[in-house]
C-alpha cells in the first residue's frame, strides 16, 4: 500500500448501515486517493445512484430492512445509463461459497469477507475500476 493516491480520480459509493464500518472504508479509501459516498442503507445508495453514478460500490450485505442482494437487484434491473452496470463489491462477515456464487449470480462483480484488508479492498476497488469490471448480469 505504498501509493497513497493510487485510487485517485475514482468515485466509490459505500453502503454500510454499521457506522463503525462505514468510517473504516471511508477513511481507508478516501487516503487512497478516492472520493467517497456514503449510504447508511440500501434505499439511500438506490436513490443516490439515480443522481449520481459512482465508478464502484462497496455494499455491506447483511443490512436491516432491504440488504445488499435487494439493492444490486434494484440494480440491475436499471438501464446502464441510469446506473444498471456500476460495479459492485459486496463485503460480509459470511466466508460461505454458496452464498458468494448467488451473490455474483446476482450481479455482484466481487465478494470480499470482513475484515477486509486494506490492500485486498484497494486491489478490487482498482481492478474493477481501471482495468473494467467482467460484465454483470442485467435483467
Amino acid at each position: 500500500m505504498s501509493d497513497n493516491r493510487r485510487l485517485s480520480g475514482i468515485h466509490v459509493l459505500v453502503v454500510d448501515d454499521n457506522p463503525d464500518a462505514r468510517e473504516i472504508f471511508q477513511s481507508v479509501i478516501t487516503y487512497m486517493g478516492a472520493l467517497v459516498t456514503v449510504a447508511v442503507s440500501a434505499e439511500i445508495a438506490l436513490k443516490i445512484t439515480r443522481h449520481v453514478r459512482p465508478d464502484v460500490m462497496v455494499v455491506d450485505l447483511a443490512m436491516p430492512r432491504r440488504d445488499g442482494a435487494w439493492l444490486i437487484e434494484r440494480l440491475r434491473h436499471t438501464k446502464p445509463e441510469r446506473g444498471g452496470d456500476i460495479p459492485a463489491i459486496a463485503v460480509t462477515a459470511y466466508d460461505d461459497e454458496y452464498r458468494k456464487a448467488d451473490m455474483l449470480a446476482l450481479g455482484f462483480h466481487d465478494y470480499l469477507v470482513k475484515p477486509v484488508g486494506t490492500e485486498q479492498l484497494c486491489q478490487t476497488i482498482e481492478r474493477l475500476t481501471i482495468m473494467g469490471p467482467p460484465a454483470a448480469p442485467h435483467r
